[in-house]
């Protein structure tokens, strides 16, 4: 009586292990770009609830894209900026699953816009920046984060976040709703 394996009971088992790690490959894939759909939405009804908020209290309030994430600040009396930790929606948050900001444009800032936040005005670079390092919006004094200002009338602007091939866009409405349009696939 022989002892071992023969071949092919070797190619077999190696088969079966190879199909399984590509299965496991695949469900990764599909977690990870699950979890940046759901950050998109999660900052998507941040931003609406942001304008609503500031249209409602009569403050303005303001969103920080940072390199790893976002924070929420709002106006004060005094005309300084408080950083908001509650509600949770508008806690600090960084950006899950290798998502970043690629681009943001702020379509329309009206001079009180422009005045609270301390910038001249918005940059015109074109909406579809391939990198973080090209702002669409001025720099705001404060370590060179990019800002949106919610006030009375909330502004239009669009924002990009990129995932690995994918590219997810927001557009803000004046009216404060922040709608998502049609995902993007880049080509590897």
């Amino acid at each position: 009586m022989q002892r071992g394996f023969t071949l092919i009971e070797l190619l077999v088992v190696l088969m079966i292990i190879g199909i399984a790690g590509g299965g496991i490959a695949l469900a990764l894939d599909r977690a990870q770009a699950d979890d940046s759909e759901r950050e998109v939405e999660r900052l998507r009804r941040a931003l609406e609830g942001a304008a609503y908020r500031a249209e409602l209290r009569g403050r303005a309030l303001a969103v920080d894209f940072l390199p790893d994430g976002y924070r929420f600040s709002e106006r004060q009396p005094d005309g300084g900026w408080r950083r908001l930790e509650t509600p949770s929606e508008l806690a600090p948050r960084a950006f899950s699953s290798g998502l970043r900001l690629a681009a943001l444009r702020v379509i329309e800032r009206s001079a009180r816009q422009s005045m609270l936040s301390g910038s001249g005005g918005t940059a015109a670079l074109g909406t579809n920046a391939p990198s973080a390092a090209e702002v669409l919006v001025p720099a705001t004094a404060g370590g060179g984060s990019r800002r949106i200002i919610f006030g009375a009338r909330a502004p239009v602007f669009e924002l990009v976040l990129a995932a690995e091939n994918t590219r997810h866009r927001l557009r803000g409405r004046i009216d404060g709703r922040v709608e998502r349009l049609p995902t993007v696939e880049r080509a590897q």
